[in-house]
Parts: C-alpha cells; sequence; structure tokens
C-alpha cells in the first residue's frame, strides 16, 4: 500500500491542511513539469514545490503512504470526511467486493455520504451500516446507497472509473428524488 521512498533527485514535503486527516503532499525535482500546457494558473508555488491535491504521511522508514485526494474529500455538516478511508472499512468487510465512495448534494448538511458496493452474495444496506458501526464515526457512514453484484465501471487503463460512477449515481438521484448539486 505504500509508494515506497522518493527517488534520489525528488524531494517531499508534507503540508497540512485545515480540516483534512493527511497532509498534503508536495513535490519537488528537476525533471518536474513547469506547469499545464495552455493553463496560466501554475501548480507549482515560486519555490518549485508541485501541490499534487493528493493526501498522505510518511512513516518512521521514509515510506510515503497516499491516503486520499483533497478534492475528494466530503465535507457534511462541517466535518470532512475522506472517501478512501470509508472505501477501505468496506472491502475489509466480509462479502464485499469493492467500494466507491463520494459526497451527494444534501440541503441542510451541504452533502451526504454515497457508497456504491459490489457485493458477492445478498447483503443490504443496513447489514453494511451495522458493521461500519465502531469502525467509522457515525457521520462517516453512508447514507445513501448502491449495491450491487456487476463489477465497478472501469477506464482504458482498467481502473476504477469513478467520475462515471459519481455522474451515473448523481444523474439517478437527480431523476428518482430530485437532489440536484
Amino acid at each position: 500500500g505504500t509508494c515506497g521512498r522518493p527517488l534520489p533527485c525528488v524531494e517531499i514535503r508534507l503540508a497540512p491542511k485545515p480540516g483534512l486527516p493527511d497532509a498534503e503532499v508536495l513535490v519537488r525535482s528537476p525533471t518536474q513539469m513547469s506547469g499545464y500546457y495552455g493553463m496560466d494558473d501554475s501548480p507549482i508555488d515560486q519555490d518549485g514545490w508541485l501541490n499534487t491535491g493528493d493526501l498522505g504521511r510518511m512513516d518512521e522508514s521514509g515510506l510515503l503512504w497516499i491516503t486520499g485526494r483533497s478534492k475528494d474529500m466530503i465535507i457534511r455538516g462541517g466535518e470532512n470526511i475522506a472517501p478512501v478511508a470509508i472505501e477501505r472499512a468496506l472491502e475489509a468487510l466480509p462479502g464485499v467486493v469493492e467500494a466507491v465512495v463520494f459526497g451527494v448534494p444534501h440541503p441542510d448538511l451541504g452533502e451526504e455520504v454515497m457508497a456504491v458496493v459490489v457485493v458477492k452474495q445478498a447483503l443490504d444496506e443496513l447489514q453494511l451500516q451495522q458493521q461500519l458501526r465502531g469502525t467509522l464515526a457515525s457521520f462517516a457512514i453512508p447514507s445513501r446507497w448502491r449495491i450491487q453484484q456487476e463489477p465497478l465501471a472501469t477506464n482504458m487503463t482498467g481502473k476504477i472509473d469513478k467520475a462515471a460512477i459519481v455522474a451515473q449515481a448523481r444523474a439517478e438521484l437527480v431523476a428518482r428524488d430530485g437532489i440536484h448539486g
């Protein structure tokens, strides 16, 4: 689960972000890009640090662990919730094959937690919620669910296509419940 140690010519700095569970990973290297083509705003600061948007931590051995993305953070009633932590908790449950977690609009809380879960056997949202109690904070347990036995959509590289799954789930919420956002 670790990315390993930085290459000899790469510097890594962890920049704490208020309200986020882990720090943002910043990288500096003589071989890194100078910016994005056609974009005036650079993700690189004046000292040469690239803001990756990844959240992570370094262990005592100097190994980098990526724990999530800052832009994926769900903000529910003022609480910052890391989707990757919920995904890991779900995938550790018996009968769960894979999971994607993201925020969906909520009229009072700003966002609520939604999970799309692939299961091997018949499991319902109440069973999953009960199994997550004690593992996750109550505000991090998903309140919206889509449970299926079909594998999650993947992109051309074989990775889970989270953007497509989120778009489909949000469209279903609009059609079914009139929830926009």
